[in-house]
């Protein structure tokens, strides 16, 4: 079995543990070359002979990306003049708990990060009540207040409850809430996997309203993919409508790695290996992988690697390989962060992540121990 890089150790297919080698075992790490002097070195280990083991040096970090949008068109939606006044921020702190600032509201709702939930109050696009609000510290009770983001109107229930799932996402998928690939094509959304979900909880929540004596359809929560995964590529993504959490795991600062399993069209050599731990230079930008080792765990799947990367860019690990002069057959997600795929769940099926294996995703030990 050949040890992961020094800077982790993993869990394979086969739930055996790769640690770093003990002095008595023989590893080869190979540091990348002088041109474009990174400051993180990338890993390569195969069993070979020995050299000296160094520590792993701290990883660059890229600056914080802006991130915004949000989903539905334009529009102001119903005017709320029946409803009471706005209370703008500065003037005390709110004496009802239920009461938010507007930008963490829309946050919480899921439609996007605190960033992006400001981004669209300063462009207008936030209605309370009826009324462009364009301070994001404007206090607002989404039991009593209605909030409108684009005209499409917050849900207090997806507010006060966060959901948080692991898909295994299969081919021919896209990430978006926009049913456009880059080509134009039409194509289908990862969100309508959980359609028949919604349904489900759509109908609890009505039932509970007409026991309560309310009427009504509840607004659905609004669920979206945290990062991305390309349309040919397959495995783990996470979705959820915890804007705030989904920031985290996207940002760099967070310093969780991203694992994959990449099939290649035909054996790699060491030589080849070291290659793809070079790094390559990606739309003006230089990538290096954390980590890359050969997959030995099934020996009949010789042309199989894993991949470890820092900051996951856009087809980042396709890059990689085909720089080193490779063709991707396959390429499949494994973990993120702290959080390993189940290896029995199976492609188009999705697990509500329990509380503590929402907070280890963000644990950036525990992706060395899974």
């Amino acid at each position: 079995m050949a040890a992961l890089a020094p800077a982790s150790s993993m869990r394979l297919a086969g739930g055996a543990f790769l640690q770093p080698p003990r002095p008595s075992v023989q590893a080869l790490v190979v540091a990348a070359p002088p041109p474009l002097l990174p400051r993180r070195r990338a890993a390569v280990l195969c069993a070979a002979a020995a050299a000296p083991r160094s520590p792993a040096p701290e990883r660059a970090r890229s600056p914080p990306p802006r991130r915004g949008g949000s989903g539905g068109s334009g529009g102001g939606g119903r005017q709320g003049g029946a409803r009471g006044p706005v209370r703008q921020a500065g003037g005390g702190k709110a004496s009802d708990t239920g009461k938010l600032r507007l930008n963490k509201a829309i946050a919480s709702a899921g439609v996007s990060s605190r960033r992006g939930a400001d981004d669209l109050i300063f462009e207008g696009k936030v209605r309370v009540n009826g009324q462009v609000v364009t301070e994001p510290g404007t206090q607002v009770d989404l039991r009593k207040d209605k909030v409108t983001v684009n005209g499409r109107e917050i849900s207090a229930a997806a507010v006060q409850r966060k959901f948080y799932f692991a898909l295994n996402k299969p081919k021919g998928y896209i990430c978006s809430n926009v049913g456009l690939q880059e080509d134009g094509g039409e194509g289908r959304l990862v969100v309508t996997l959980f359609d028949d979900w919604i349904a489900r909880w759509q109908q609890r929540q009505a039932a509970k309203a007409r026991a309560g004596g309310a009427g009504g359809k509840p607004v659905a929560p609004r669920l979206f993919t945290v990062g991305r995964l390309d349309v040919q590529s397959v495995g783990l993504i996470f979705v959820t409508n915890d804007g705030d959490w989904a920031h985290r795991v996207m940002h760099p600062s967070s310093g969780i790695t991203k694992e994959y399993s990449v099939t290649l069209d035909r054996k790699p050599r060491q030589v080849d290996l070291e290659k793809i731990a070079e790094g390559c230079a990606m739309g003006g930008v230089f990538v290096q992988p954390v980590a890359v080792i050969r997959d030995d765990t099934d020996a009949l799947k010789t042309n199989r690697i894993r991949v470890v990367v820092a900051e996951g860019r856009n087809r980042e690990v396709r890059n990689l390989v085909e720089n080193a002069g490779f063709e991707v057959k396959t390429l499949r997600r494994v973990r993120i962060g702290g959080y390993r795929l189940p290896r029995d769940l199976p492609f188009g099926q999705f697990v509500e992540l329990r509380p503590n294996e929402v907070r280890r995703v963000l644990d950036v030990g525990a992706d060395r121990r899974t």
